[in-house]
């Protein structure tokens, strides 16, 4: 097999290929090239040894001579990589090349622009969940595209000190065709020693739709790599054929052909963020982990606040080139929880403080360079920050939509940093009305239009974060110069106020084309103002038309109640347990399971079938669902908190079969125990609900359930002590 286009022929030779392995998926042209793109943009998702990629240069023709000869060139340079791919290099390089051509089957604008205007950034928004990746392409409909990425690795050095390099890598995609072929390039010195061909290493992937089959082929001289280091540039072979391979044909049958491919922090410096992410981890993470004192996953929060500290100092750093400025930025992190984001940022030289309504314990192990006060935030004149650079909101509840405003009003300067999480509007719950988007794009679309309003060019990334809440807005350009500050003031109190009387209305369509046509009073001068909107400075606190912008904004209690079945009257409890099983034995259809309770006995045991939600509330009348909806969050959680008899799941509840082990168990095998607990201090301290309720009885012998049968197996609960 030949690696050749139509008056192509690569590096002046053929490449021969040699087939490795195929595997049959249902996917078609569309979703094959999805699956391309995902690994073209997001290697990290396959490979835990890169941090991610860079798209240095793309673009698409249907000249297989000019395709050819920028391939050729691009693999023959023995300049530094990082200096060959600038744009005044391939500009230069273009410009030598007598085959190339700008018209409408040529390189028309062969160097693509990588800086985002706000146009693009709202089509973008207005078709996904969240930002698009992919660069413009010229001429999407043309046969062949070209490709450059940088592959930067997760590590920043090695074991025995020698630092892993980025390396750059050719991609060339044949959408008639269906192929994509991989070239990773050599640096300098590999190629001065090398007296081969750079090409010679490559691999292929190819889509049959005759077949239902992705091919890998791979170069007849492909060069495996000769350490685990160096398999960033060349992956193994049995890499590319056990583990890419079939991710590719996992992401061609199951993505949808229309969706976008979505990268993240395609905002910061992927090389910056590397090699940051990795000194803070080791600086902070371990550390945290081992002292965390509060009861929430240490794992969880504590790697999480490292990469959005390390994400905001690489923006921030950035920042500073861009302005010419010296200083580091100073920030007010509002809400803050635990303070650890607040902790690491002032740590690293960067001043500010953090404010939350309640004091947490791991405050007092920070000491006193971090920054940390107990105050109730009520977005009104008093919580103004004129002094401070930027604002962040990291899953900052109630107060999220509040935060564009608050730095609008704060200053002309002021920026913002937020990261939703629970749906709030001003001063109710946020309500979705538009079906056809989730209630999360819903409300991430709330939030940057509170921005917009405010008068921000609004920025959305996806951060790299254990959580499902990682969409992330910034805020830190405006669309208007500061002479129009009073009128944009005026705006965002009309725009509340509209909110409001929408919200009561439950019409909150109202709203949006208020917004809509408030934002058309302004004229938006950041076209003629170009990139120096945002050196403007005014730090004059803006006057606004009452001292509480929001009168019917009611901030979280300091203590918040425990809302769970704790509180809920013991009798009642048990009679909807009783009427909720009962219901289930006896109504909802008859399920037998043999359950083995020795090694000659050997019973049926009735599990029941299943019930919706909906038909258990028609069980009970309203006065008693109001009682559950205000002690203890509802019906649903009553069920769930009773797990030693129900199996609750989204939509249905069912008898819990303990006879197929214990549920809790695998529940939580992925969470750390703490190390005070023992297995054996909550056994046979409670009634076992089955043993005296359940008409077969318990589908477990007295010496194998962990709840006890009968009072005297009753043990009093031993609490350890550390």
């Amino acid at each position: 097999m030949t690696f050749q286009f139509p008056n192509l022929i690569i590096s002046m030779e053929v490449i021969n290929w040699q087939n490795v392995k195929s595997i049959e998926t249902s996917c078609v042209e569309k979703t094959f090239s999805k699956a391309i793109e995902i690994w073209l943009l997001k290697p990290h998702v396959v490979n835990r040894r890169l941090s991610g990629a860079v798209v240095l240069y793309r673009t698409r023709t249907n000249d297989g001579l000019t395709l050819g000869k920028l391939i050729q060139k691009f693999s023959t340079t023995s300049c530094e990589l990082s200096d060959s791919f600038s744009a005044q290099y391939i500009e230069t390089l273009t410009k030598d090349n007598a085959g190339l051509s700008c018209d409408e089957n040529g390189l028309k604008n062969s160097i693509p622009k990588y800086s985002e205007n706000e146009q693009e950034h709202e089509e973008r928004n207005s078709s996904c969940d969240g930002p698009e990746s992919s660069p413009h392409l010229t001429d999407e409909n043309s046969r062949f595209e070209l490709c450059v990425r940088k592959l930067v690795p997760r590590s920043t050095g090695h074991r025995n000190g020698s630092a892993e390099e980025t390396v750059n890598e050719i991609i060339v995609i044949d959408h008639e065709e269906c192929s994509a072929t991989f070239i990773p390039l050599q640096n300098a010195s590999e190629a001065s020693s090398d007296s081969r061909n750079l090409m010679q290493t490559a691999y292929r992937f190819t889509f049959s739709l005759k077949t239902s089959r992705i091919n890998l082929t791979i170069s007849e001289d492909y060069k495996e790599p000769k350490s685990p280091s160096l398999a960033v540039a060349c992956p193994t072979i049995a890499w590319l054929q056990d583990c890419l391979l079939p991710k590719i044909a996992k992401w061609a049958s199951e993505v949808s052909p229309d969706a976008p491919v979505r990268n993240s922090q395609a905002l910061v410096s992927m090389e910056r963020y590397s090699a940051l992410y990795g000194e803070l981890k080791k600086k902070y993470g371990a550390k945290f982990v081992e002292i965390w004192p509060e009861n929430t996953d240490p794992l969880k929060f504590v790697y999480e606040d490292v990469a959005i500290a390390t994400y905001l100092i690489s923006l921030w750093e950035q920042e500073r080139a861009e302005m010419g400025l010296e200083s580091p930025q100073s920030f007010v992190d509002l809400g803050c929880g635990n303070g650890l984001l607040v902790h690491i940022l002032n740590s690293e030289g960067y001043p500010g403080k953090g404010i939350d309504l309640r004091r947490r314990k791991i405050w007092d192990l920070y000491g006193p360079e971090t920054n940390l006060e107990e105050c109730s935030i009520t977005p009104s004149d008093s919580f103004l920050f004129p002094d401070y650079d930027w604002l962040i909101g990291n899953h900052s509840d109630e107060l999220t939509p509040w935060i564009p405003v608050m730095a609008a009003r704060s200053s002309y300067t002021t920026r913002y940093f937020v990261l939703p999480c629970c749906f709030h509007d001003f001063d109710m719950k946020f309500m979705r009305t538009d079906q056809t988007k989730t209630q999360y794009r819903a409300y991430l679309d709330f939030v940057e239009e509170v921005g917009r309003v405010c008068g921000f060019q609004v920025q959305e990334d996806i951060l790299r974060i254990p959580s499902t809440k990682r969409i992330c807005q910034i805020g830190s350009h405006r669309t208007y110069t500061p002479e129009w500050s009073e009128a944009i003031h005026q705006e965002i109190t009309d725009y509340i106020a509209s909110r409001h009387s929408c919200n009561s209305e439950n019409n909150t369509e109202n709203a949006v084309n208020a917004a809509s046509t408030l934002t058309c009073q302004i004229p938006n001068t950041h076209s003629s103002c170009g990139d120096q909107t945002h050196v403007l400075e005014s730090n004059t606190k803006s006057s606004v038309p009452s001292a509480q912008w929001a009168p019917h904004f009611h901030p979280r209690e300091k203590m918040e109640p425990v809302r769970n079945c704790a509180k809920v009257d013991y009798d009642l409890r048990q009679m909807i347990v009783n009427k909720v099983a009962c219901s289930i034995l006896t109504d909802a259809g008859v399920d037998f399971a043999d359950s083995v309770r020795g090694k000659k006995e050997k019973k049926l045991w009735r599990k029941g079938g299943s019930l919706t939600f909906a038909e258990i509330a028609k069980l009970f009348d309203s006065d008693t669902l109001k009682q559950l909806k205000s002690e203890c969050g509802g019906l649903k959680t009553l069920l769930k908190n009773s797990h030693q008899v129900f199996q609750v799941s989204s939509c249905s509840v069912e008898i819990r079969d303990w006879s197929e082990g214990a549920p809790t168990q695998r529940a939580h095998a992925k969470k750390p125990m703490r190390k005070n607990a023992r297995k054996t201090d909550t056994f046979k301290t409670r009634l076992c609900w089955f043993h005296a309720q359940h008409p077969d009885g318990c589908p477990l012998l007295a010496s194998q359930c962990q709840f006890a049968h009968g009072k005297d197996e009753l043990r009093k609960l031993m609490l350890s002590v550390k």
